[in-house]
């Protein structure tokens, strides 16, 4: 388990929720809140602190500079469960609209090669950018595996950021169950 303080993650921006009618295809705001919720609930699952989701504005984490290889590890799997919760929501890869998770993902594997490897961030060459993509897609499966586990848990964050537009990290926990403590919002 990360301890709580180790990495906070704040998430702002789906899989077709049956009961909410419209296609995720043709609703945007649907789409992003199984997109959102993919990274707050896969977040909240692997020990990752979750500040809030939103679908309002652009995503972004908060981590401490020193984090530990393994906390980047999870923090790179965050990055790519929101893409595999859309594409598990729409049925539909739409890499143009995740380049952001897509650099994130890059940047924290480049944190790790750096750290396992003794060179600088700075000091990136070619070849650590394309063994942070090799690694990056070696974890693609268990990003998916992760959504697929937590799918009924990022179903209802989903469809409560789709009512309420953000959560707390505190509501969030409570929606998939980690938390007895009701949410108020």
């Amino acid at each position: 388990m990360i301890d709580a303080g180790a990495a906070e993650l704040k998430v702002t921006g789906s899989d077709w929720h049956p009961e909410r009618g419209a296609d995720p295809l043709n609703n945007p705001e649907r789409r992003a809140a199984f997109h959102e919720a993919g990274h707050a609930v896969v977040a909240s699952r692997l020990g990752v602190r979750v500040v809030y989701a939103t679908i309002g504005d652009h995503p972004h984490v908060k981590t401490r500079p020193k984090d530990t290889p393994e906390v980047l590890r999870r923090l790179v799997l965050v990055d790519l469960s929101g893409p595999q919760a859309e594409v598990r929501a729409t049925g539909v890869i739409m890499p143009r609209q995740w380049v952001a998770d897509e650099a994130n993902a890059q940047h924290r594997m480049l944190e790790i090669l750096a750290n396992k490897q003794g060179f600088e961030l700075g000091e990136v060459d070619r070849e650590h950018e394309l063994q942070a993509r090799r690694l990056i897609d070696e974890l693609r499966p268990t990003a998916a595996q992760c959504v697929d586990r937590c799918w009924h848990q990022i179903q209802r964050v989903a469809v409560e950021l789709e009512r309420l537009e953000t959560l707390s990290g505190e509501e969030i926990d409570y929606f998939i169950g980690k938390s007895r403590k009701p949410a108020t919002s």
